[in-house]
């Protein structure tokens, strides 16, 4: 018998549990909804480009952001860590052809640097922090990012699996 079946260390591929009985797919998922749920309760604060609102226990009573602050908290909320700004944002996260609720999307500029980015909700919604005439948090289809000549990727936080599986 191979040592390591021995001591009852091991991944099933099925349901990536260990032998602990720890469902780590569980856990993700939890987090994913974290993110989205902080996301909503942003609705409708005003945009302000280049804000820095103060991390912790407050952030949610934060009165502004711009795009990449959002996403920022979002994350923070969860106590997972996410780099300032939209291209930061980017080279931080992990590239995916879907997305998966709390996954985000890039806009990139003429210099191919990314300069917008919006957070994936699931039901084909995503919620952004946008300027110029909405002025605000906002949720809108993903159409807007996903079909806009500007989209750049979707993109996905590293503490998050790369493995696919369905969206609830």
């Amino acid at each position: 018998m191979k040592e390591w079946l021995k001591k009852g260390i091991f991944i099933s591929k099925t349901f990536d549990i260990n032998w602990t009985g720890h469902d780590r797919m569980e856990d993700e998922m939890k987090k994913r909804a974290e993110v989205v749920d902080f996301a909503v309760k942003q609705l409708g604060k005003p945009y302000k480009f280049g804000v820095e609102n103060k991390k912790g226990s407050d952030s949610p009573y934060s009165v502004a952001f711009d795009c990449s602050e959002l996403s920022e908290h979002c994350y923070a909320s969860t106590s997972l860590e996410m780099p300032d700004g939209a291209n930061a944002q980017m080279g931080f996260c992990r590239l995916v052809k879907e997305p998966l609720p709390g996954d985000l999307g890039f806009l990139i500029n003429d210099a191919g640097k990314a300069d917008h980015v919006e957070i994936y909700i699931g039901s084909n919604e995503i919620i952004g922090a946008v300027g110029g005439s909405v002025g605000k948090v906002r949720k809108t289809s993903w159409d807007y990012i996903r079909d806009h000549a500007r989209f750049g990727c979707w993109a996905r936080h590293p503490s998050f699996s790369m493995r696919p599986y369905k969206e609830a």
